[in-house]
Parts: structure tokens; sequence; C-alpha cells
């Protein structure tokens, strides 16, 4: 008796959020189905599971982090039957169903007495002892699918996760393959599978979970789940119709199987929770998973350590269902009149709206907000983005500081997001005459800074879980950057600068360059010797501080090694030891800095 635990489950890919805090449980002696449209991230959260795809979040078997298991003992935990094999050598099945015994470190050449007869029992319990000795290639799609679940219980394992069983199976095959999966939860375990047919899913599961843009919307019992909004929503049909011809019995559990679907909770206290470890990890091919089950172990991360805490003293829901954050944290306040408002630390209230026009001067903004609201509200971006951000923006009109009152008023905004400096007040209190509302987001202050700007930012336009989302994926990608580096090597020490013809301009403790430096694993010289912020350094302060390493934005390189005044220090001697960086990944103070520390971990540790 085996049961599968998925909590806070993300997976980036290329930049992009597949999953997003995914949380499920599939229990031992029941099916759980993983319902959704094509793209939800169904498949995704199998291939989490096995270890095929890096993820971060919590993985345990009867309590065991699969994280902390090697490739062989996680086959054994949780095996991996593909929705089709790419197998087609002239395999036998019997072979191909001891390849479910590679997790116990036999090859097929080396197979026991107890693992012939492992082999053996897995061909006599799905049915498939008639086919032991057929070429695998040589098998219908039924019969293939037959072997690779014998393989499957060939490892051993208390959990199977399936990918679509009965994909392009016929009518028979279909019958015949969900009453093996039921005998085999009846026999104690877990089964997960991945079902796009309603129907399947109402004969075949007990539990389900529906999957939209890479998040749980709902779970629960399968009818319920079915005719829930959320499926509605999610398939964009409607499903209590498309269900209707279910039969009278089938429909009359639905009253009573309707209250235990738990919908995705609406996060009533959004706050960043650091774990004590993440997980990171390098994929093997789908092939080596097919055979074992399983790929690399997720390595478990280090702590890494945040300005970041979850609200202490949150007085709880409001009368309107939606809740309200600390005055420190993440601001979500309620006038006495039911008004939503947002505020930080001592920043003037921003009413709570669904914005339609939003300009922003902000670069911090200017990540957010493609993935917070609908390309039609986001008018105008900043000029100051550069790389990945700017691709993103496209041809929004670009607009400056504050001060540039007619060009903002020109694009007629609801909404205005900018990072404040000093002397924009005047052009502040300007814009908010013109009745429109103005979210000072403060200076980028780093990490725990781009944390709250992404949960106030997105509780202002109306989208407070996209913001939390972004905040969590931020920091647990920064974790696993500090995940992967080596423990048994000293840490390098280093500086940023950012040179120019006369000036040598820094980043240190306080900026998101301090943090993209910690995650990196390198230790900031400048911090460790007092500096703060964005220091402007003088030759002899550098040399001073004679970092193993300097960071500079790419294309800089070659002008700071031709300065004659620091053509003593190590980092300038050493061929590696000047480091450049993307200068849209090295300022960036919002979801790029996870980008900027992968890099620059690769560069400083290679």
């Amino acid at each position: 008796m085996s049961e599968l635990d998925i909590r806070e489950l993300s997976v980036v890919r290329g930049g992009r959020s597949i999953l997003s805090c995914v949380s499920l449980h599939a229990a031992a002696g029941a099916v759980t189905a993983l319902i959704g449209p094509n793209g939800a991230g169904k498949s995704t959260t199998l291939k989490a599971v096995v270890g095929v795809v890096p993820a971060f979040g919590s993985l345990t078997v009867d309590g065991v982090d699969l994280r902390q298991l090697d490739p062989r003992r996680r086959a054994k935990a949780v095996a991996y039957v593909p929705q089709r094999s790419q197998l087609t050598a002239p395999v036998t099945c019997r072979d191909v169903v001891a390849m479910g015994r590679f997790a116990h470190g036999v090859g097929l050449v080396r197979l026991t007495g107890d693992d012939a007869a492992a082999v053996a029992a897995a061909l006599r319990a799905t049915d498939a002892e008639h086919l032991a000795e057929r070429l695998f290639p040589d098998l219908s799609a039924g019969e293939q699918q037959r072997i690779l679940i014998a393989r499957a219980l060939a490892t051993g394992a208390g959990v199977i996760a399936l990918d679509e069983p009965g994909a392009n199976l016929d009518l028979g095959h279909i019958r015949a393959l969900e009453l093996l999966l039921r005998r085999l939860a009846d026999d104690g375990r877990a089964i997960l599978a991945v079902v796009h047919d309603p129907a399947q899913v109402l004969r075949l599961a007990d539990h389900a979970a529906l999957l939209c843009a890479g998040r749980v919307e709902a779970r629960g019992a399968p009818l319920a789940v079915l005719t829930s909004a959320a499926a509605s929503a999610a398939f964009g049909i409607d499903m209590a119709r498309e269900c209707s011809l279910i039969d009278e019995v089938q429909r009359r559990r639905l009253a009573a199987d309707q209250s235990r679907v738990a919908p995705r909770p609406a996060t009533p206290n959004p706050a960043v929770h650091v774990a004590p470890a993440a997980a990171s990890g390098s994929p093997r091919s789908l092939m080596i998973a097919n055979a074992f089950g399983a790929g690399l172990a997720l390595v478990a991360a280090i702590g890494f350590a945040l300005a970041v805490r979850p609200p202490s003293n949150s007085p709880g829901p409001s009368p309107t269902g939606s809740a309200s954050f600390d005055r420190a944290n993440a601001v979500l306040q309620y006038l006495p009149d039911g008004r939503a408002v947002v505020k930080g630390g001592d920043a003037e209230a921003v009413p709570v709206r669904t914005y339609q026009r939003i300009a922003s001067l902000s670069i911090i903004a200017d990540s957010l907000l493609p993935d917070l609201v609908a390309p039609e509200r986001f008018q105008a971006a900043s000029r100051w983005s550069v790389g990945p951000d700017a691709f993103r923006l496209g041809q929004r009109p670009r607009l400056g500081g504050a001060d540039e009152l007619e060009a903002i008023l020109a694009q007629r905004p609801d909404l205005v997001v900018l990072n404040s400096a000093p002397g924009q007040q005047a052009a502040l209190a300007r814009l908010r005459a013109a009745d429109i509302a103005v979210l000072d987001l403060g200076e980028a202050r780093g990490l725990a800074h781009a944390v709250l700007a992404m949960r106030r930012l997105g509780a202002v336009v109306g989208n407070a879980d996209g913001g939390e989302r972004l905040a969590r994926m931020l920091v647990h990608r920064m974790q696993a950057v500090s995940a992967t580096l080596p423990k048994d090597r000293p840490r390098r020490t280093a500086i940023v600068l950012a040179p120019t013809l006369d000036k040598l301009y820094g980043s240190t403790e306080g900026t998101s360059a301090h943090d993209v430096l910690i995650a990196a694993g390198l230790i900031d010289a400048a911090a460790a010797a007092g500096f703060h912020d964005w220091p402007d350094y003088a030759p002899e302060q550098i040399l001073a501080l004679d970092p193993d390493r300097i960071v500079v934005p790419a294309g800089k390189a070659s002008a700071l090694r031709a300065l004659p005044a620091l053509a003593s220090l190590r980092a300038i001697r050493d061929p590696a030891g000047v480091i450049e960086i993307d200068p849209g990944l090295l300022s960036n103070a919002g979801p790029l800095m996870a980008d900027a520390a992968e890099a620059l971990a690769a560069a400083a540790w290679r």
C-alpha cells in the first residue's frame, strides 16, 4: 500500500512557467485521474514525479522524499507508463517486462530466480503471458500498452503513473485496460493517470484533479469535478451539458459528491514561504525513463537567505471573502466602505480595479505585466527595459520618468506603475490630480523587494494569485541555482561593475545584483567591505577589494581590462576573472534575476 503526495510542484522550461504550485494526492488503492485541456501540464506533472523533468516542490511516496532517492530507488517507488513506447528493436515482450527489474540493479543477462518470478507475475497480472515470446514491435497498440504496464509492475513500485492509458486503442482494448487498472488499484496500488475522455474518468477513477494553465483548478469526486464551473471554463464548453448523457445513477451522485470538490484556494494570505529545500536537476531521456521508470533524482537545494517572511498579523478574510495582508508585507487592505486598496509600508493606497490602460515606467513592472494582464490592458512600457524584457514588450510606446507628464497623459492611462525617485513627488501629484491611479513600487532593492512588488502589482491589477505565483517561482528558482553549486570548492569573492568612459559604477548590497551574486555562490566583496547600493568606485577602492571575479555587462570586459589603474587586480590577470553577463539580465530587478543567477553560476563555477 503506497500513496503519492505532491505539494507546491512547479516546473519552468525555457523561462516559461509550465506548472505552478500544483498540489494533489494519489491515494493507495485508488485511481486518481488528471484531466484538463491540451497544454494544461498533465503529462509534465507525471514526468516531474518520475524525475524526467526538473521541478521544484515536494514529492513524497509514503513520506519518503523522492528527491533524496537515486534513480534506481526512485524507480522502485514510482513506475512510469508512457502513452506510447519508442522501442523499435526486435526485443521479446518478456525482455521488455524484465527491463522493470533494472531498478533492482540487474540486467537482462543477470536475472535471478526472484527477478524471473517477478517478470512472470507481472505478465500474469496483466493477462499477457501469451505475449511473452512475441516481439514487442509486432504487437498492436493495446497489447503494447499491456506489456508496458507489466514492465511497471515488475519494478515492484507501489505507485504507477500512466500518461493517457487507452489513447489510440479500440473499444475492446480500452475496456480491458480499465479493468486491469481497477484491479491493480484494488490490490493496493496508487494509480495516477492522465485521462482525456470524461466517460473513461467516470468509469475508472475514484478521484479527479482538473489542471488548467499549469494549476489545479478543482479536485474531488470525478463527476463533481467534470461538471464544475471550473471544468466548463477550462474546456470552453458547458461540461454539465456534455455529461448530461450520464446515466441517472451517476447523476444522482453529483449532489452528494459536489461538496467534496476542493476548488483551487484563492490564497487567503499570499506569502512567499521560503522552504528549507527546493528541487532541481537535469532531465534524462524518455528512453531511459521508459526503461527504468525514473530519471535523475532531484537535487536537494540548500537554503537561500531572503528577507521575505509570511504575514505575522494578518487580520484575516474581509467581509467580502477576500483576504487582507498585513501592512508590512503585502498590503491589500479594505476601507470601511468595503473598497479594496493596496498599500506597501507608508505608500499611498492604490484602488484595486480591473485597470484597462496600464502604463509602466518601471523595469520590474515591464517584466511582470505581460504575465499578469491581458496584452490589450498593458498600453505603454518604460524605455529602459533591454534584453528579453524588451523583446516581450513588442511595439508598445516607451515612456521615461514621471516628469515626462505630457507623454504619459497622451497614452490616457488609468494606472501608472513606477519605481519612485527623489524629486518626482510633484509629477506624481499631477498624475493623481488627473484621476490616474499611481502604484509606486519604490526603489528596486533586490529579491525581497521583487517579491513584494510582484504581490503588490498582482493585487492591484486584479490578479493576486498570479503575482503570488510569480513570487514563489522566483524564490524557487533562486534556491535551485544555489542547490546546483559544488559543495567541495571554496567560494570566490566578486564585485559587479558597470564601467563607463569615466566612471566605475558598482552594484552591491541592497540591489538585485547582490542577490544574484549570493545565489550564484559568490561572496560580494563590496558588501563585505561595507559598500551599499550603487557605489561610484575610485580605482584605489577596487584595488583594495581585489576580488577573484569581476562581473560586468556583456561587451564591457575588454574596456575594463584595458584600464591601466586596474591591471594588477587578480581578476584582470586571470583569463577567466572577468565574467560578462547579458545586461538585460544583470540589471533586472524582477523575474530575470533567476536567469542572471543561472548564467553567472555557470560562468563562475565552470
